[in-house]
């Protein structure tokens, strides 16, 4: 939006939408994404935005307090699922070994 006036940049409404499969909340890892944010999104469908931005700080804190504790003890952070230097057609690469939760 700029000034009073709105402008579409890229329309994506005729794009199909891609099936997603993930296991329930209770089956997924503590660091899933959606088991982390799924609070979140609850206390925005329902309206509650203050205490959904505070579930977010919350979140943010503590992943903040990790990545302080792996520098502390020199730590790199290692990602799960992909490589860190490879993308593929502007996509990130998955590693051979990744533990796919679906």
């Amino acid at each position: 939006r700029t000034g009073s006036q709105e402008r579409t940049l890229i329309d994506l409404s005729d794009l199909p939408v891609a099936e997603k499969t993930v296991k329930p909340l209770e089956e997924q890892g503590e660091l899933e994404s959606r088991k982390i944010w799924s609070p979140v999104a609850t206390s925005m469908l329902q309206g509650k935005f203050g205490e959904a931005t505070q579930l977010k700080r919350d979140i943010e804190d503590q992943q903040r307090k990790l990545a302080a504790a792996r520098k502390e003890r020199n730590e790199q952070f290692v990602p799960a699922l992909f490589k860190t230097e490879s993308q593929i057609e502007g996509r990130p690469e998955l590693l051979e070994n990744a533990p796919i939760n679906i």
